[in-house]
């Protein structure tokens, strides 16, 4: 990063000297800044280059979304409304709109909607704006019809469930908005924004993707942290925290196999990591492989004689696999049972094993059942 903004800098310093500074240099200064996050000097470059370049949509996009990431809702969509009309950019658009939204403005919203279905009618991140429009001016009928498109066409765009539940509570169906509530999640549709690909183009480096990484995974958007931790290893081939946190968003995106995969990796380059390990060996488990799961799960135990989740995981793995008196040696340090370990330790053949049973029950598991 310091090398780019160096480089960025120096080439920005000799065309000051020379008299020739144009908005590029100004301009790719604040790309560089945006990409690493540092917004207010990436703000300050991208005022340059379009006092520089008035008639140049692109630093006012790009200065919209630095405004935008600060809150400034405003200005952005002040700097959104210039960049449309210096270059009918499409994307802008879509985040003016937001924008509009976001600050109550539905009147200036619509217009803004009407102007983007001009341009990409079928666009999923387009139909997702115009059903929330829909739901916010009393016209419930008309946003369950474009919110489910959008779903349809961006399944994983959980986010939505919570507007067309909405929609369809008003119209008096509450069954299915019942059944939209259960799959209501935090991720969104991002629109196609070829210049915000240009910012990412500047991340060089580990560190900014696995923020990303980080940043997506606190929002639920489980499939874009593993893209982003993804990338991160791709700067970083075997960096073992990377390998973990890969596993950590495959797993919740439902990449089991991917997972796996990447946790084994992990524990192999830093068998040291009890958390790697751990996650791997409960991962294994769920997936039916107890087998696998027993050596990592013992060796978190051996480091960690304290850790109770490892130890239930532990002998649930041992009863699956047919193992009673490990699993009982397993469960011997215990005073109290999780609920979902009594749960998991109940629904194996080795409940109905009376000493097993009866030491179920001595561990608060109250369905027990008695031995024969």
């Amino acid at each position: 990063m310091a090398e780019q903004v160096g480089a960025a800098r120096a080439r920005l310093a000799r065309g000051q000297a020379e008299g020739s500074a144009a908005a590029t240099e100004f301009g790719e200064l604040g790309l560089v800044y945006q990409a690493y996050g540092f917004s207010e000097p990436a703000e300050a470059a991208y005022e340059n280059a379009s006092r520089l370049a008035p008639r140049d949509f692109r630093w006012r996009h790009l200065l919209g979304l630095v405004l935008e990431d600060r809150q400034r809702l405003d200005e952005a969509a002040q700097a959104y409304s210039d960049a449309f009309a210096l270059g009918s950019f499409y994307p802008s658009l879509l985040r003016w709109a937001r924008v509009e939204q976001g600050l109550g403005r539905l009147k200036e919203a619509g217009e803004v909607l009407a102007a983007a279905a001009a341009h990409a009618p079928n666009d999923p991140a387009l139909l997702a704006l115009q059903g929330e429009q829909a739901r916010l001016t009393g016209q419930p009928a008309q946003a369950v019809e474009l919110l489910g498109r959008a779903l349809a066409l961006a399944p994983g765009a959980t986010r939505l469930h919570y507007p067309l539940a909405l929609a369809l509570r008003a119209l008096g169906r509450g069954d299915e908005a019942k059944g939209h509530l259960a799959q209501v999640g935090r991720v969104g549709i991002v629109p196609l924004d070829p210049l915000l690909a240009e910012v990412e183009k500047r991340r060089l480096g580990a560190t900014p993707w696995e923020l990303e990484g980080h940043k997506a995974f606190r929002a639920g958007d489980f499939a874009g942290a593993a893209q982003a931790f993804g990338r991160a290893l791709s700067a970083q081939p075997g960096n073992p925290s990377l390998l973990a946190e890969l596993g950590a968003a495959e797993t919740r995106a439902g990449q089991v196999a991917a997972a796996l995969d990447h946790y084994r990796q992990a524990v192999e380059r830093a068998p040291e990591r009890l958390a790697a390990r751990f996650s791997l060996g409960s991962l294994l488990l769920s997936n039916g492989q107890a087998a696998e799961a027993v050596p990592h799960l013992q060796a978190v135990l051996a480091a960690s004689a304290g850790d109770n989740e490892a130890r239930e995981l532990l002998a649930l793995a041992h009863t699956r696999l047919g193992n009673t008196e490990s699993a009982l040696e397993t469960l011997q340090p215990l005073t109290q049972l999780a609920p979902t370990a009594c749960q998991s330790l109940l629904a194996t053949s080795a409940a109905q094993d009376s000493r097993f049973a009866e030491r179920l029950r001595g561990l608060g598991c109250a369905q027990a059942p008695p031995g024969p």
